[in-house]
């Protein structure tokens, strides 16, 4: 019972803060005429093997949303590529 408790509280404090969390607003993002149709991932392996960046069907519209739509191997593995961003143009 406490466990429940305490995970309800954590889900409502988290639920809280991102509400509350900023969104990005570049000079890109703000020109936007429609939703991105492709999302990036960094990928790691689950045993064995390089990295990968995947991309992932996000179109709502498209049959083949939510599937990965390729895979593109880095060569190595334990990279740690937290740190990847656009430009505003996307570039």
């Amino acid at each position: 019972m406490r466990r429940t408790a305490l995970l309800t509280l954590a889900l409502v404090a988290l639920t809280a803060v991102a509400a509350f969390a900023e969104t990005c607003l570049s000079p890109y993002v703000k020109g936007l005429r429609q939703p991105e149709k492709v999302m990036y991932v960094w990928t790691l392996p689950a045993r064995e093997g390089a990295d990968y960046l995947s991309v992932i069907d996000v179109n709502l519209a498209s049959p083949t949303y939510g599937q990965v739509l390729r895979k593109v191997e880095v060569g190595s593995s334990g990279n740690e590529a937290h740190h990847m961003g656009f430009t505003d143009d996307r570039t």
